[in-house]
């Protein structure tokens, strides 16, 4: 009885160990075809799994897709697709050392402690040439190599005249582009075109001729000088400057003076000064107005204006730009008008409306005065004459004398001959058709407190427009 108790007891004790005995040889058997228990490679779960499955599972999550080229210095950033260059990566030699070096009989172990991470590098595998053509086809590359302009050559444009055309591109070098790609193809993928990469084509000896006579014009095609023309300041710009330069086809320089110096045509110089006074010059010429009421009147005679000295101003220009003179000049007028530019009217005159018996006086653009006058008696033969003049004295009290009279006016504003703006006491009435009847000698006849106000404010020289 005691040997079938004792017989009982060591069966019940063996039945365990020779069941777990058996449990783990099949569990090492198991892993004998997988990675044993617990472990991970770059972050996957191998246990069980073949190297094959694992190699997928790593080659369909971390395959990358593009090479990323990148130039700092053009700011410009391209790609090339990886599936372009036959790129692939396969992590089977690695993952087979691992699986090697494992005992599936000791995968127990693994049980007892954290899972760390195994981390392994692929084999990489791609088409050289395909990567070089992608390398070819990239834009910046285009850009320093066929499509790279290369140009140094003195030009001339009416807008600019004579300026140094420069668009020379540098050349970049393609095998060190190959060879930084086919690194990172390698590496981290990204392709950083630096500075060493870029070369500047050698000038030949037609540009460096064109660079050096630009250099030796650029200072005097620089602008510096400005002729003061009233409301328009006129700057010698670069291609009014070119205008007076000479250059000769066949040395391909520009014609010099004995010392060396830029010959400065003194015809081009005439020419300028003449183009642009006749702009200006409005002494004695008919001309448009427009009125306060904004009818167009053709005013035929004038004695007003401007009249530039083009003399004195041609030989000015010619000896200033020999000289490399700069700032503002003023030119010299023989006639100034009140307002200098190319409205030489301005803003501020007096229109007299003979039809109908008005004085109008505009102060900066502003009607100061809208009165009624008494001009010249047409039947007597005094009529006051149509005209641009202007207020050329102002006397403060004066007898006005003829061969059948003689009158005192307070303000006298003469504007033409004997012909003048004045206060007038003998006359009763202003405006209307009174000047039929009781018309001037030709002056135009204003009441005193208007004759008062015109000349408290007006200034000698302001323009005078007188019309029907």
């Amino acid at each position: 009885m005691k040997r079938k108790l004792k017989g009982f007891i060591g069966a019940l004790v063996l039945i365990p160990i020779v069941s777990f005995i058996v449990f783990y040889l099949f569990v090492s058997l198991y892993y004998t075809d997988g990675f044993t228990f617990n472990t991970r490679i770059n972050g996957v779960y191998c246990t069980g799994k073949s190297v094959e499955e694992v190699n997928n599972e790593l080659v369909k999550t971390t395959t990358p897709e593009i090479l990323q080229i990148e130039c700092e210095k053009y700011g410009v950033t391209e790609e090339v697709l990886l599936r372009d260059i036959d790129y692939k990566i396969d992590y089977t030699d690695a993952l087979n050392e691992i699986f090697g070096n494992q005992n599936p009989y000791l995968w127990i172990l693994n049980a007892s402690k954290a899972s760390p991470t195994q981390n392994v590098k692929p084999v990489i595998t791609f088409d050289s040439d395909k990567l070089y053509k992608k390398i070819e086809d990239l834009q910046i590359v285009k850009d320093h190599t066929e499509n790279a302009s290369f140009e140094c050559r003195l030009a001339y444009s009416k807008d600019k005249g004579y300026f140094l055309y420069e668009n020379i591109d540098e050349l970049i070098d393609v095998e060190a582009v190959d060879a930084l790609s086919l690194a990172a193809v390698t590496d981290d993928l990204k392709v950083n075109v630096t500075e060493e990469c870029f070369s500047t084509p050698t000038y030949t000896s037609e540009m460096i001729h064109d660079r050096e006579v630009w250099a030796d014009i650029e200072e005097f095609l620089t602008p510096k000088l400005s002729l003061d023309m009233g409301d328009e300041p006129i700057l010698l710009d670069s291609a009014t400057l070119s205008s007076f330069l000479l250059y000769d086809a066949n040395t391909k320089d520009f014609i010099r003076n004995d010392d060396g110096s830029l010959f400065i045509s003194e015809t081009s110089v005439n020419k300028f000064i003449d183009e642009l006074f006749d702009k200006y010059d409005t002494y004695e010429m008919p001309r448009k107005f427009v009125t306060h009421l904004g009818e167009v009147k053709d005013i035929k005679f004038s004695i007003y204006g401007t009249l530039l000295n083009r003399k004195v101003e041609k030989a000015y220009l010619l000896n200033a730009l020999k000289t490399g003179e700069e700032g503002v000049h003023v030119p010299t007028y023989i006639h100034e008008p009140f307002s200098r530019g190319l409205n030489d009217i301005g803003d501020t005159y007096v229109e007299v409306d003979m039809t109908r018996q008005t004085l109008c006086y505009i102060k900066d653009g502003e009607e100061k005065m809208l009165v009624d006058v008494v001009t010249g008696k047409p039947s007597a033969g005094h009529s006051t004459p149509e005209m641009l003049c202007y207020v050329y004295r102002k006397v403060p009290g004066k007898y006005l004398r003829g061969e059948d009279y003689c009158s005192w006016v307070n303000f006298w504003m003469p504007i033409y001959k004997s012909i003048g703006l004045h206060d007038a006491s003998w006359q009763s009435k202003f405006g209307g058709n009174r000047y039929l009847t009781h018309g001037s000698r030709g002056c135009i006849n204003m009441r005193y407190d208007d004759a008062k106000t015109l000349y408290d404010d007006i200034e000698v020289g302001t323009p005078v427009i007188v019309y029907k």
